[in-house]
């Protein structure tokens, strides 16, 4: 942000991440983030599902990449539950959405990532959404 600050003083700064809030199955109950994972991902942005996972808890962990928004026949699927083997297989929840197994097939995970500010968010959305 200091760097930032020295090009454009007057802007208005914040800093932010991603952030693991939980882990679960594919009914909703909690997992343990342990152990191998298998990451599964259609997002746009493959790297920082694989890095979510290593920061829930996950080692080692496996990234197979899919285009953005690619929806998982039951053959791929089957695959992809096979190639993860004893293997935790996650999804984000977006690609969860669009798996088509059911949860007594693999041992599969979704990754629940939440926004958080880390610098300046709370300032930043006052002025956005009070004009303040």
């Amino acid at each position: 942000l200091e760097t930032a600050r020295r090009y454009a003083p007057a802007a208005l700064l914040a800093a932010g991440r991603d952030r693991v809030s939980a882990v679960v199955d594919l009914r909703g109950a909690a997992v343990a983030p342990s152990g191998r994972a298998r990451v599964l991902t259609a997002t746009g942005n493959p790297g920082a599902v694989e890095r979510s996972a290593r920061q829930a808890g996950f080692a080692p962990v496996e990234l197979a990449a899919y285009r953005d928004h690619h929806w998982w026949t039951v053959d791929e699927a089957l695959r992809e539950v096979a190639r993860a083997g004893d293997a935790t297989l996650l999804l984000t929840r977006k690609d969860a959405v669009r798996w088509p197994l059911s949860p007594e097939q693999g041992r599969v995970a979704v990754l629940d990532v939440e926004w958080e500010w880390v610098a300046g968010g709370e300032r930043l959305e006052r002025h956005v959404f009070e004009g303040a």
